[in-house]
């Protein structure tokens, strides 16, 4: 849904599209994580990509195509 910068502000056009950012429990359904692998700060969050890369070391890499 594109916003006309020329008739909203900065702040209203981000404020509109938070409305439709997943939460960071949608986030962890999504990529498959683990509940301690997202920090949530709030609305956002952050993924703790050292747990990530522990918890995955054993699996063999993946292949580019």
């Amino acid at each position: 849904m594109p916003f006309d910068a020329t008739k909203l502000a900065d702040w209203q056009i981000s404020e509109e599209a938070e409305k439709n950012m997943p939460t960071p429990e949608e986030w962890i359904e999504k990529l498959g994580l683990q509940k301690d692998e997202m920090l949530p700060m709030g609305r956002l969050a952050k993924v703790d990509f050292l747990k990530v890369i522990n918890r995955l070391k054993d699996k063999p890499d993946g292949k580019y195509i």
